[in-house]
């Protein structure tokens, strides 16, 4: 064809240029990074569930259920959690470690929200198929993430119980009323490769990580600590009220504390930068404005977001204040973004909020000072935060999380004392994450004019001299220096179980303090909240592992870094202004009373101010720095590294070129309830103890972290740190090269560098998804041997991976071989009653046992029952561990008696199998099944004989016992032409059985096959054939052969007059013909319609006559049915056409040329129609008897 130039060229140019722009986008995005693949590969039934165990709240399991809310309460903003395939998750572990790396080309690559959605959400169409099911369901879709790894949709409680198999009931809590979800929700087993579950389906909200001012207070020298709660606070920041002394901590102060005032001075303070502030209220921005010009700051710089609707003013208004006034009082001239979203029913702000910052990629760092243990978080919240934070450490976000305000007992948050044992908040301890832990100024006390001046800097408040001594944050009967200080003053009790029983018990039995200890609860699937269950939590990462006073506990620790957080019981406490709170309605410092509800302390505090320090750090490198762990651990395995106590916080003036304040003295330990989780006592007596927590000491410590910081030194030795790694090397030696899945398998690891021994975690992946089967193995010495059982089945290469830490880079081994085969498999079913009496159920478990260690078998276990071939159900299965410690498939089905039939039912179920493990089959399990009522009749058969017939029918019930419901009588699914009707057509609930007459019609059309009917020829027209023949040997030949044929005509006229006149009289020589008798007989003479009859008729010749021969015809009235030979006077004819009905048959026989024709006498044939009636009694229980009666129709 002719193109046309100027518009082809044209065309072909926007061609190259969306091609060039493809290019380099691929280019600038090509790394080894795993792309998103469908995992949903069966079809979405909702009758094929599977439970997502481990979503009860623990306080839902233990408070007094009150009932369900109703069904058509709406429920907003609920998120559903999406997840990672295997491949995902390595690739993007991988990818995280080389984002860290100075030597990768990943190196502070940060992705854009969309990016990590196209990289390392959910498939497009895997996404598409869970939001049309929810839409299915009649949820309304609000937003899915652009992470694609959560959907947020609303609805009602009703269609949450249709799609999720779940309810919301109410609770009564402490005096309050929550809701929550009563049990696990559950999904089609087609959607649990990509979903995980619910952040979270609950009122039991997030704490506000910020306690107001302390308990108790006491002044050096003095001989009794007194309670404050009701006190009066002189107005001045360093003052003395009643003789006791207080220093509160305003923002210059904490400048002066943390040597933050020099990186002002240098004009590092957050310019340009952005800090984001997690809310779930609104607040006054002239609370914030009046705080700042009160203490010399500038103007502020606050920007408030409101994802969805605006909540006003709530009881988080002063946790919202403070995050806003003290990031800002550390990094002054950062932009603050504070985004505040409502909570509903059964989601809280705080995710909300979170995820808001998150997928809008708002600020390079971010503050939540919100926490809620790993237990009350449940699986999918643990993994929610652990996904959110991972994300947002792939976009350069720092995440800093407030480690909690309850000692080593995070899940006691605000509760005199622990009953949940050691544990830590799911939203600081996540890999991704920096905990911020909480200390307290106890120079304060020991010597405060050492350390603060009598007076107020009059323009800024400050009155801190210096850095002071710091300990944990604690003020409960288990802190071991209030012990200490109580025994100077005469106290005898001995420990710390006699402080939380003894004459003190009513002032420190408390669980307050700064957050810290191991995560140990990030999966709960089967024990509904209960800490006992735990199986385990997050792993420890590499940049952790190896640092001066880390424990070898393989579990991530918190906190990573602390600052002050007290609350006044040595004396200091915190500063803020939230009007609405005060007496006066405005932040009046001068005023005793206002100053009294805003003085406060917690990590709360701790956590945005170190917020405003990586605003600084940000500055200062002029990058984003995402997980900071990395660079921390790596500063503080260099200090620790020393041995030097130069920087021991104990000595009150550390040396000028620490970077970290090592605290050394105190603990986090909590009062408890004896007897519960985690808490014993030496007495038996005692009531009360202090949990077995964790005591600081040089280096890391699980009270306070690697301690707190010199800002100026932190934010100085930042840029070096980032940019030196030594290389490495890593070998992967395997002690053999087979084995079956599951079974254990040896090898060892080797990593080496040319700088020094490398320390950290090494893991083992798959080389083609980089999908982890081992570790992570933490390095001793550079080397560490394993066992694994991880390794799927087939021919697999797999490498072991290096991650690397604070100091050394990442290192990668060659890939090896390895061939596992499949695992066998035996199954065993169990029914929980084998014989079933009305309306009894049974429930079968099928169980699916290996010798493995490695990951339970999955897929689908299928019932059959054999007696009726019908297949039950088809269960997904889920996995336990047995009492080996063996993985272990099992699927439950519950069997109502409407799935048997009565009497013996032998039901069988069959593992499918899967990629590891081979199929099995179970041996035959046998329920008997009695009914609730039987019918029978008394008729062995119903004969229609007019079209019409009838019997009688017996509903029993069993054992005599009254019927529950209703039993209706109807016919199932009759033959064509057949109906029927009962005499009563129900039976009334209550009664013992009745007789019921049956009546069953005959209508047409009943299928009848039609007669094939044969028309003898007559005589006449045979004779009309013998004259037509002889007219076409005359006329239809040429002239020329016509004379020819002129002779066949006298032969041709002379036999059509022998047939017209019967053949009869004699044969050819003149001879009479003989007589001959005809006999006919039809075997059966009953037969069902389309079955085959036979007739045979007999030919009696004269004596002495020749034998008849010839043929006989068999008719019915004019209707010819056939003809048959004779054969030795014999001629039988077969048919199963006749219809239906009573027939008469005869057979003529046509005679020969020695015998005249004769014919029977008409002989009966019956043809009746034979079918089956199912008779069906059945109530709404779904209970049945059917009986099958024979129908004949004549």
């Amino acid at each position: 064809m002719r193109i046309r130039t100027p518009l082809f060229f044209r065309f072909l140019c926007l061609c190259l240029l969306a091609s060039a722009s493809v290019s380099q986008q691929v280019r600038a995005q090509a790394t080894t990074l795993a792309t998103p693949a469908p995992q949903i590969k069966a079809a979405i039934d909702d009758r094929d569930i599977v439970r997502l165990a481990g979503n009860v709240h623990p306080s839902a399991a233990s408070g007094a259920d009150i009932g369900a809310i109703a069904d058509a309460m709406p429920l907003g903003r609920m998120m559903l959690v999406l997840k990672q395939s295997d491949a995902q998750a390595g690739a993007l572990r991988r990818f995280l470690d080389e984002q860290q790396n100075p030597s990768s080309p990943n190196y502070h690559r940060w992705l854009t929200p969309d990016q990590f959605g196209l990289q390392f959400g959910v498939d497009a169409s895997d996404l598409a198929k869970v939001t049309t099911w929810l839409g299915d369901h009649g949820f309304a879709i609000e937003s899915v993430a652009r992470a694609r790894n959560v959907i947020t949709f609303s609805g009602t409680h009703a269609q949450l119980k249709s799609a999720f198999h779940t309810e919301i009931h109410r609770y009564r809590v402490s005096n309050q009323t929550h809701y929550a979800n009563a049990v696990d929700p559950s999904i089609p087993a087609a959607l649990a490769p990509v979903v995980a579950g619910f952040v979270r389906l609950n009122d039991f909200r997030p704490a506000a990580l910020h306690k107001d001012r302390g308990l108790v207070r006491n002044r050096k020298g003095e001989t009794s600590w007194q309670s404050i709660a009701t006190d009066q606070v002189d107005p001045l920041f360093n003052t003395t009220l009643n003789a006791r002394s207080y220093a509160a901590v305003s923002p210059f102060d904490f400048a002066t504390i943390y040597n933050v005032k020099p990186l002002w001075d240098a004009g590092v303070d957050g310019s340009g930068q952005t800090i984001a502030i997690v809310s779930r209220s609104a607040i006054n921005p002239n609370d914030v404005s009046h705080f700042r010009s009160t203490f010399g700051l500038p103007a502020s710089k606050l920007q408030i977001i409101y994802n969805g609707q605006n909540p006003g003013i709530t009881d988080d208004e002063s946790e919202a204040a403070l995050d806003v006034e003290w990031a800002g009082a550390v990094a002054p001239n950062a932009s603050i973004a504070m985004v505040v979203a409502a909570s509903t029913a059964v989601t809280d702000g705080v995710d909300l909020s979170s995820e808001y910052i998150v997928d809008n990629n708002l600020a390079p760092v971010m503050n939540v000072s919100f926490g809620q243990c790993e237990v009350g978080l449940g699986t999918s919240g643990n993994q929610w935060y652990s996904n959110l934070w991972q994300q947002a450490s792939a976009q350069g976000i720092t995440v800093l999380v407030a480690s909690g305000d309850a000692g080593s007992a995070s899940c006691d948050q605000n509760q005199t004392y622990a009953t949940y044992g050691l544990s830590v908040s799911g939203l600081s301890s996540t890999p991704y994450n920096v905990a911020v832990g909480g200390t307290d100024l106890y120079g304060t006390y020991t010597s405060k004019a050492t350390y603060w001046d009598t007076t107020n800097d009059p323009l800024t408040g400050r009155s801190a001299k210096s850095y002071m001594p710091e300990t944990p944050w604690n003020n409960s009967c288990g802190n071991p220096q209030l012990l200490t200080v109580l025994q100077g003053k005469g106290y005898t009790g001995k420990n710390a179980e006699d402080l939380c029983n003894g004459i003190y018990s009513s002032s420190y039995l408390s669980t307050t303090g700064g957050g810290g200890g191991k995560s140990s609860c990030v999966i709960s699937p089967d024990g509904l909240g209960d800490p006992a269950f735990c199986q385990g939590g997050w792993p420890k990462p590499a940049w952790q592992a190896g640092i001066a006073g880390d424990p070898a506990d393989n579990a991530r620790d918190v906190p990573d870094i602390s600052l002050f957080a007290g609350n006044g019981l040595w004396g200091s406490f915190y500063v803020y202004c939230a009007s609405d709170i005060t007496p006066s309605g405005t932040c009046d410092y001068t005023s005793a009373d206002d100053t009294e509800y805003m003085a406060a302390g917690g990590t709360s505090f701790a956590s945005p101010a170190m917020a405003g320090i990586f605003a600084m750090i940000n500055q200062k490198t002029g990058v984003r720095q995402g997980n900071a762990n990395y660079i921390l651990y790596k500063l503080g395995t260099a200090q620790f590294a020393t041995g030097s106590s130069s920087c021991d916080s104990s000595n009150g003036t550390p040396g000028s070129d620490c970077i970290f304040h090592d605290i050394t003295q105190g603990s986090n330990a909590v009062a408890c309830a004896v007897g519960s989780q985690d808490c014993t006592a030496t007495n038996a007596a005692d009531i009360y103890s202090a949990l077995p927590a964790y005591s600081t000491g040089k280096g890391y410590d699980l009270a306070s972290g690697i301690g707190t910081i010199n800002a100026l030194n932190l934010v100085n030795a930042w840029a070096v740190a980032s940019s030196q790694l030594a290389p490495t090397t890593t070998q992967l030696v395997w002690n053999a090269t087979t084995s079956t899945y599951g079974s254990p398998i040896d090898a060892n690891i080797t990593v080496s560098s040319t700088s020094a021994i490398p320390a950290g975690d090494a893991s083992v992946e798959l080389s083609a998804t980089n999908a982890a089967v081992a570790g992570p193995l933490t390095l001793v010495d550079g080397k560490v041997s394993f066992a694994t059982t991880r390794i799927p089945a087939g021919t697999i290469d797999v490498k072991a991976y290096y991650a690397g830490n604070g100091n050394f880079a990442p290192s990668t081994s060659t890939a090896s071989s390895i061939t596992i085969s499949k695992a066998p498999t035996s199954l065993v079913i169990a029914a929980s009653r084998s014989t079933i009496v009305g309306n009894q159920s049974t429930t079968l478990v099928a169980t699916v046992s290996t010798s493995s260690l490695a990951d339970n078998p999955t897929g689908v276990i299928t019932f059959v029952n054999q007696a009726t071939k019908a297949t039950l159900a088809v269960v997904a299965s889920y996995g336990v561990t047995d009492a080996n410690g063996y993985s272990v498939a099992k699927a439950t089905l519950p069997v109502p008696a409407s799935l048997l039939t009565p009497g013996l039912n032998t039901i069988v179920a069959t593992y499918a199998g899967d990629s590891n493990y081979n199929s099995s089959a179970s041996t035959a399990l046998s329920i008997s099944y009695t009914g609730p009522f039987t019918l029978s009749s008394t008729a062995s058969e119903v004969d229609l004989t007019n079209g019409t017939g009838a019997a009688s029918l017996t509903l029993s019930a069993t054992n005599g016992s009254p019927l529950a419901e209703i039993v209706n009588l109807s016919c199932v699914n009759p033959p064509a032409g057949i109906a029927c009707s009962f005499d009563p057509a129900a039976i009334a609930k209550g009664s013992t059985g009745a007789v019921v007459g049956l009546t069953v019609y005959a209508s047409n059309p009943i299928f009848t096959p039609s007669l094939r009917k044969t028309q003898t020829a007559s005589n006449a027209s045979q004779a009309g054939s013998l004259i037509g023949l002889a007219a076409i040997l005359l006329f239809g030949f040429a002239k020329r052969r016509r004379a020819a044929m002129v002779h066949l005509l006298p032969c041709l006229f002379a036999g059509a007059l022998l047939v017209l006149s019967g053949c009869s009289g004699g044969n050819a020589a003149g001879t009479p013909l003989a007589a001959t008798t005809t006999t006919l007989a039809a075997t059966p003479a009953r037969a069902a319609l389309g079955a085959s009859m036979s007739f045979s008729a007999s030919v009696a010749g004269k004596a002495g006559a020749a034998a008849p021969g010839g043929t006989v015809t068999f008719s019915e009235g004019s209707a010819v049915l056939g003809t048959a030979t004779l054969a030795n006077g014999v001629a039988t004819y077969s048919t199963t056409t006749l219809t239906r009905g009573a027939h008469a048959i005869v057979a003529s026989y046509a005679g020969d040329t020695s015998n005249l024709g004769s014919a029977s006498a008409s002989t009966p044939a019956v043809v009746f129609y034979s079918t089956t009636l199912s008779v069906k009694a059945s109530d709404v229980l779904g209970n049945s008897s059917t009986i099958n009666i024979p129908v004949v129709v004549y």
